[in-house]
């Protein structure tokens, strides 16, 4: 057990013993020890009490192995003789350095004070989510205590070199939270400029010779953002959140690249692009065009729009439109089978068969799906760093969304990584998120009994079995959303089976950075690429929920059909005919 101690406070530091002694006492009498498999070292004082008579044992072997008392000293016993005391509990402490950092700092970066250096994110096993980067490149630097360390070590620099901030200067600076709704327009950038507003200015002000930001920016910029330290790190080291907060200070000082302006706007571009697809498509997709994106803009393998949006071909075949008046006429019948269908840029624009076949599957199933008009939601804004910007179309999405939310019908995005967004990054950027936006398998798993009895067990027969691969960022942040997808086909009668896979590698916008690119393909190489080639070999057919790792797929085996959506393949099974786009 770790204490809920804050040892940067001197009271808490000093608790630290009294805690220590009551605890070990506590063992003592119950014929128990201390130590599990760590911590030995830092426990070493009791040694004596706990070993009693054997310890001079151990003392002896301490000084055969080490008579000089140079292997870790003080640790477990000592060598006889020497007159070498033992590890004490009151030892310096690393939250003697964290007491050097600026208000701010504590405050605003606190995930970063927050890692105890327990290095369970440096997991080598291929198919577990965390940390992919360290995985691949097998330097601690890309792990998640490595960025947290090297963070911390910027913090600290920082302040040494003369630009911490007062207590007072930041509450001065914080604003205040955020009104709810109907008042929910009131949200502006304030959220993201304090604490970290007043420490931006003394960031701007080191000189290149204190500035140690180019190390954090090598750490932080090999980061997937796939979201798995958040949860899987025993303490939430959540580095995508840490990353965002720096990248937002370390442009202040430094020129963004273009491709992070790009990568902002490119939900705004599909939409706009989806107007004419054959247009945006012929602009985007000629050499010239990828040369710029290549070498210029660090782009590569940019994906053409779909020939036709989802909305557009859903809109022709008479899809019905949620708006706040036809969800208001809806009964309280209706609306137990209602859902606001929520498009991403994703599926919406550059994989409209997806989307397309989404609908359908809930028609099928015996659901009624509205869709609402697009609006970016901005993931690609924060990921880079661009917090306020972030701000601002998190809060005008909120908008679009809040009248449709009021009244009970549920909305759902088919998205992993969009959806989560919003009880994650959203909140964290409003201050709060008054409604809740759902996966569609936790929707529907919530609604088994709601589904056409006609199709219960109906897929019983279906071959070949199916193999599930889940997006990173949903295994992460939704441990149960794979679990919700074996429920589902399992009430339809089909074989659903669950893989343990790592990352795809690809995680939004990583995989098409340049620079990233071969670590992108060799994240995939470790888990994605064995388990699709054994699938294969047991002849089963491979499902993925997010769109970057059918992109992934498609990207590495362009000669192969990517995995299809659980969605899309339900609309196959149960004979729903799909819009050709």
């Amino acid at each position: 057990m770790r204490p809920a101690l804050n040892l940067i406070d001197p009271e808490d530091e000093a608790r630290l013993k009294r805690v220590s002694d009551g605890v070990h006492a506590l063992v003592q009498r119950f014929g128990g020890v201390i130590w599990g498999e760590h911590g030995k070292g830092v426990r070493s004082a009791y040694s004596p009490e706990v070993f009693g008579p054997l310890y001079p044992a151990l003392q002896e072997v301490k000084a055969l192995f080490d008579p000089h008392n140079q292997l870790n000293p003080g640790k477990v016993a000592t060598p006889a003789g020497l007159g070498a005391e033992l590890m004490p509990i009151e030892s310096p402490l690393r939250a003697h350095h964290d007491r050097d950092l600026g208000a701010e700092a504590l405050e605003g970066f606190a995930v970063t004070v927050s890692c105890n250096g327990n290095a369970q994110c440096l997991d080598y096993h291929p198919h577990h989510i965390m940390c992919p980067s360290s995985k691949v490149t097998r330097d601690r630097l890309h792990s998640p205590k490595g960025r947290a360390m090297v963070m911390r070590g910027w913090l600290g620099a920082l302040s040494r070199a003369g630009y911490p901030l007062s207590e007072a200067e930041v509450s001065e600076a914080r604003p205040p939270r955020l009104s709810p709704l109907p008042l929910l327009k009131q949200a502006t950038l304030a959220p993201f400029r304090a604490p970290f507003k007043a420490l931006s200015k003394r960031y701007r002000a080191l000189t290149s010779q204190s500035d140690l930001s180019h190390e954090v920016y090598e750490a932080m910029s090999g980061c997937l953002s796939c979201k798995a330290c958040a949860t899987h790190c025993p303490v939430k080291v959540d580095v995508p959140s840490l990353k965002a907060r720096f990248l937002s200070l370390y442009y202040e000082r430094y020129p963004r690249p273009l491709r992070d302006y790009a990568v902002g706007a490119l939900e705004g571009l599909a939409a706009l692009g989806s107007r004419a697809p054959w247009l945006f498509n012929a602009l985007s997709q000629n050499p010239l065009t990828r040369f710029v994106n290549e070498r210029v803009i660090g782009l590569v393998d940019a994906p053409p729009l779909s020939p036709r949006s989802a909305l557009s071909a859903l809109k022709a075949e008479g899809a019905l439109m949620a708006t706040p008046e036809h969800l208001k006429a809806l009964s309280e019948e209706e609306k137990k089978r209602a859902l606001v269908l929520v498009p991403d840029a994703f599926n919406a624009f550059f994989d409209a068969p997806t989307f397309i076949s989404a609908y359908k599957a809930f028609q099928a199933l015996g659901f009624t799906p509205l869709i609402t008009p697009f609006s970016p939601n901005g993931k690609g804004l924060h990921v880079k760093g661009r917090l306020e910007a972030f701000g601002r179309v998190a809060s005008k999405h909120v908008q679009q969304l809040a009248p449709l939310a009021e009244h009970g019908v549920a909305l759902v995005v088919i998205e992993p990584a969009v959806a989560l967004t919003y009880g994650d990054e959203y909140v964290r950027a409003l201050g709060e998120f008054p409604f809740e936006v759902t996966l569609p398998q936790t929707w529907l798993s919530e609604r088994l009994e709601l589904i056409n009895p006609q199709l219960k067990g109906a897929l019983r027969d279906q071959t070949p079995p199916l193999s599930l691969l889940g997006h990173c960022t949903e295994r992460a942040l939704a441990q149960g959303a794979m679990a919700q997808w074996g429920a589902l086909f399992t009430h339809l009668g089909a074989e659903l089976q669950v893989e343990e896979v790592g990352c795809c590698g690809m995680c939004g916008v990583f995989g098409h950075e340049r620079e990233h690119q071969a670590e992108s393909m060799g994240v995939y190489e470790m888990s994605w690429a064995p388990t699709l080639s054994a699938l294969k070999k047991e002849a089963r057919e491979p499902l993925a929920t997010g769109y970057s790792c059918r992109s992934q797929v498609k990207r590495v085996a362009p000669q192969e059909p990517p995995p299809l959506h659980p969605l899309a393949w339900l609309a196959q099974a149960l004979h729903t005919p799909n819009q050709s786009v």
